[in-house]
């Protein structure tokens, strides 16, 4: 597959001035690469070899130089497959906008939905059109990392006040994400457009692609800006207080879940000690967007397995902790390093894999060790301003 290794750098200080533009793609930088911050860990006497080993190789991924980004703007842009652009056969593939995990089946040809297809329709969509969707767009948590941070970097910009800008999605976009793009941005349904990847490439007159705020999930410090903003929005102030603790459960969520399936076979036990000692048990599926923002925004200590609930650390306060159950990869460090929030791994007991799933357990007395050595520690009663 060929991939476009250059664009020209454009100057656009309004939707207005991209109009202008005669190139088939121009880039406009709004943030200059930067270097993400090492998370912190905290080191108890209750951490294996093995969790140091791989809380270093978490260190080593979720910290690092970060890309320029801003925005793409290109003329007759073929969209393709669940996002991707293309500029004739040549595929945008950025680190802006296609991660390295990604990537890697891009350049494996795993991904047939971005072999050309003759019996794919091609349809062509007048006007402005912003891009957000992304290769995970039915999975919670990458809304939160990805796609509307995305919106945020040029909404927040330019604003939704075009008349002819739609946004378009894929036409099975879970209606989760709809909802919170509207209340977010104060947007009308009436601002989608929507295509069937399965069945059809669309050509899109004026295409306007917001870089990812990270680079294969080290974040740019800009994404600090998008935690305020939507604390903002809800007028959601972040204080870390010790007395509140949150267990996010995945119990209810695991038969629904769009990622890998897996699930902890204690976690009822781990709930109950948890509870026990002033926990909050909180199931994020059951509660509306600013519900969960709420939440996460006070909490001085949070505990959860790893995956799209326990995400949402995002918007929780600088200073507090986290125990990440069973690190799945480095997202939660990522998290971490941009937050500034302490963090530490647990990993399970025992381990098996069949039937499409994973099932684990987790060693209770020692999650709970590890709890009360972090408490010990102390959670700093901060503010963020």
């Amino acid at each position: 597959m060929q991939v476009l290794s250059e664009v020209s750098q454009a100057r656009c200080d309004e939707i207005k001035d991209f109009l202008k533009f005669t190139s088939r793609i121009e880039r406009r930088v709004l943030f200059d690469g930067a270097v993400a911050r090492v998370p912190d860990f905290v080191e108890t006497k209750y951490i294996s070899d093995e969790e140091k080993t791989l809380q270093a190789s978490h260190v080593e991924h979720a910290s690092g130089p970060v890309s320029d980004i801003g925005f793409y703007f290109g003329r007759d842009l073929l969209l393709r497959g669940r996002g991707f652009a293309f500029v004739g056969k040549e595929l945008l593939a950025f680190p802006d906008l296609v991660p390295s995990y990604v990537r890697y089946y891009v350049d494996t040809g795993s991904l047939e939905e971005l072999d050309a297809d003759p019996h794919r329709r091609v349809r062509y969509v007048e006007g402005p059109v912003l891009v957000l969707t992304s290769e995970s767009y039915p999975v919670y948590g990458h809304w939160i990392l990805d796609i509307l941070p995305r919106a945020w970097l040029f909404l927040n910009r330019f604003g939704p006040t075009d008349p002819e800008l739609k946004i378009i999605l894929p036409s099975d976009v879970p209606d989760f994400g709809k909802t919170i793009l509207c209340d977010l941005f104060g947007l009308n349904l009436d601002k989608f457009a929507y295509f069937d990847w399965r069945a059809e490439d669309v050509l899109l007159e004026r295409a306007i692609i917001p870089s990812l705020l990270h680079n294969s999930q080290i974040y740019h410090p800009a994404m600090n800006g998008f935690v305020r903003f939507v604390r903002d929005r809800f007028g959601v102030r972040a204080e870390a207080r010790a007395d509140a603790r949150l267990f996010v459960s995945r119990s209810r969520f695991n038969s629904k879940s769009a990622s890998f399936r897996r699930e902890m076979e204690n976690e009822a036990l781990l709930a109950s000690h948890l509870n026990d000692r002033g926990f909050e048990v909180v199931f994020p599926e059951d509660l509306n967007w600013e519900e969960q923002i709420r939440k996460f925004a006070t909490a001085g200590l949070v505990v959860g397995e790893s995956g799209s609930g326990l995400h949402n650390t995002l918007f929780g306060p600088e200073g507090g902790a986290v125990v990440c159950l069973r690190a799945a990869n480095q997202v939660q460090a990522a998290i971490a390093s941009l937050r500034r929030q302490r963090l530490t791994y647990i990993q399970p007991a025992i381990e098996a894999r069949g039937e499409g799933k994973t099932t684990y357990s987790i060693d209770v007395e020692r999650t709970l060790a590890v709890i009360e050595a972090m408490s010990e520690r102390g959670t700093p009663l901060c503010r963020e301003a």
